[in-house]
């Protein structure tokens, strides 16, 4: 996982960086950290106040992201999850509220800037973009830390930490539900990636032959079951935290067990 900035309170209206403060006002590690400030909200009054920041401008950093998107693993063999949002820069982490143990991976949220005041110079905007990974911010809650490209797009700014409302969407034109194994060759255990698809899963079920296999959460978008040596043709039945369901089948030719990093979509 990737840390988030590190954020601390000074006396203007927003959370500041630390260091560009009196460094004597700098959150640390010794005590609790400060209660932010509640964000102004747009004078529309849509959706939910919170941040938004800068998380990075390296396209490789998202590999090691807490929904394991991007991980070599994952990718060795495919990546079609990664668009559109992925590749388009339209990406972000969000506080561990918001990521909920995982259940927001592949959430799509539609995040807006109407101009408020912010640290840095800005302008009104709004982007739909999708969760990839968590993290911490000094306390700090309703946080979006996005790749610079969003961050550019809801802002017109590549820095600064900036008042916005957000509202969680079904993601437009979804890539396809795919399953990726990450623990392979073993008729046993299963670990798998589930990705694609309209918004977050909040449950799952494996099939092999004629075994059924609820899939638990162990991370992120990865889930795992203990598969009793079952075999046969596999298929993967999901169920999306805004009622929708879906179905992969036809999965790795009949086989099972297969290669880590077989994927099926």
């Amino acid at each position: 996982m990737i840390p988030f900035l590190f954020i601390s309170v000074c006396d203007d209206e927003f959370p500041t960086i630390c260091g560009e403060c009196d460094p004597s006002s700098c959150n640390n590690d010794e005590g609790p950290s400060p209660t932010p400030p509640s964000p102004t909200p747009p004078s529309n009054g849509d959706g939910t106040p919170g941040f938004t920041t800068t998380w990075t401008s390296d396209p490789n950093t998202i590999q090691s992201g807490a929904c394991e998107y991007a991980t070599p693993s994952a990718t060795a063999q495919g990546n079609s999850w990664l668009s559109p949002y992925v590749t388009s820069g339209n990406y972000c982490g969000v506080t561990l509220d918001l990521f909920e143990g995982g259940a927001a991976c592949g959430r799509c949220y539609l995040v807006k800037y109407d101009g408020a005041p912010a640290t840095d110079p800005g302008t009104p905007g709004e982007q739909i973009v999708q969760i990839v990974e968590t993290g911490t911010a000094g306390g700090y809650t309703n946080l979006f830390d996005c790749f610079i490209d969003a961050k550019e797009r809801i802002t017109g700014s590549d820095t600064g930490i900036f008042p916005i409302t957000y509202s969680q969407v079904d993601c437009p034109n979804p890539a396809s539900p795919a399953a990726v194994i990450l623990d392979g060759n073993n008729a046993w255990y299963v670990k798998v990636l589930l990705a694609g698809g309209p918004s977050g899963i909040v449950s799952a079920t494996l099939r092999i032959g004629d075994s059924t296999f609820p899939l638990s959460r162990v991370a992120g978008a990865t889930f795992s079951a203990s598969t009793n040596n079952a075999q046969g043709p596999a298929s993967f039945d999901i169920v999306y935290d805004n009622g929708d369901t879906a179905t992969i089948d036809g999965c790795f030719g009949g086989a099972w067990p297969v290669d880590t990093s077989s994927v099926c979509d």
